[in-house]
């Protein structure tokens, strides 16, 4: 019976025009929304409401994860909601941020909402997705976002680049090794800057970086490893395989930095070595910004 219902209540939201007033009515009852939110799309502009910022907005296309979470959920609540919250607090500290593999955007938004005097640079190669983050962009004017359509790696050219052959694209990666049990796989070139010899950034004094890129984080910390040891900015990085964990550890060894684990679910844990985690991501901080971690409150 439960299940007749739930095709019904799809089969409504599918033809009914006015799925504002639905999703009004469906958030409210958390069972529905929690069995439904994943089978229930949206396609337009929605508001995004942060509970530390400013509002903005974002373009939902209708078959994205990120935006179908935060439609229902809000971002206080759904999509990486723990490494968020991390993220804006050291973004409200920081002058530059770097967003790197920034697909269609909501960590340069989230950044632009709380500290509009930023420099935020954010990169993304893949074509579609960066229609989707120029979107955004023109719908969040002005702002202080530069889009980058490049991929950050170890060299400065060209390079081949690993693709699925869908709408949506959260894998995408320089990582061959990444997607090679996919059937259907693409590839194609794009091109790719190292950051310490990029013009655009080799000047900054960077403070923030969120590193997202699939699979090839070493090759864009080796690409960047002057600017870290100079700027000693605190990283957001996710952590896919036990061994990315290994390398990401070697190259951090002589830099004096703390891990922290984030946990969508239960928050954020200092640790003392860096493997995979059931959500991914590692907060990177300079051992000299130890109290910031211990004024986090959430």
């Amino acid at each position: 019976m439960k299940r007749i219902l739930f095709r019904i209540l799809i089969f409504i939201w599918v033809v009914f025009p006015s799925k504002r007033f639905l999703q009004f009515f469906i958030k409210r009852v958390y069972y529905l929304q929690s069995k439904l939110y994943k089978d229930l799309r949206f396609t337009g502009v929605m508001t995004v409401e942060p509970s530390n910022s400013l509002p903005f907005y974002m373009y939902n296309p209708g078959y994205t994860t990120i935006e179908n979470e935060i439609f229902w959920k809000g971002v206080d609540d759904g999509w990486e909601k723990y490494s968020l919250k991390v993220w804006g607090y050291f973004c409200k500290k920081s002058n530059v941020i770097l967003d790197i593999g920034a697909n269609t955007g909501i960590y340069s938004l989230i950044a632009n909402s709380i500290n509009s005097s930023a420099s935020i640079q954010a990169f993304e190669p893949v074509e579609r997705t960066s229609i989707l983050f120029q979107k955004n962009l023109d719908l969040n004017q002005p702002n202080n976002i530069i889009f980058h359509k490049k991929a950050v790696s170890n060299i400065t050219g060209t390079a081949l680049f690993y693709d699925v052959n869908t709408p949506s694209q959260y894998s995408a990666s320089l990582n061959e090794k990444m997607l090679h049990t996919i059937e259907g796989r693409i590839s194609y070139r794009v091109d790719v800057v190292d950051l310490d010899n990029y013009a655009s950034i080799k000047d900054l004094k960077v403070d923030l970086i969120k590193l997202d890129v699939e699979m090839h984080e070493l090759e864009a910390l080796q690409g960047m490893s002057n600017l870290i040891i100079n700027n000693r900015p605190v990283l957001l990085i996710e952590i896919l395989t036990e061994g990315l964990g290994n390398e990401i550890m070697r190259f951090f060894e002589k830099l004096n930095y703390l891990y922290f684990n984030i946990d969508e679910e239960k928050g954020i844990t200092v640790v003392s070595k860096i493997t995979k985690s059931n959500t991914y991501n590692y907060l990177l901080l300079p051992e000299e910004r130890y109290t910031d971690y211990k004024k986090m409150t959430f």
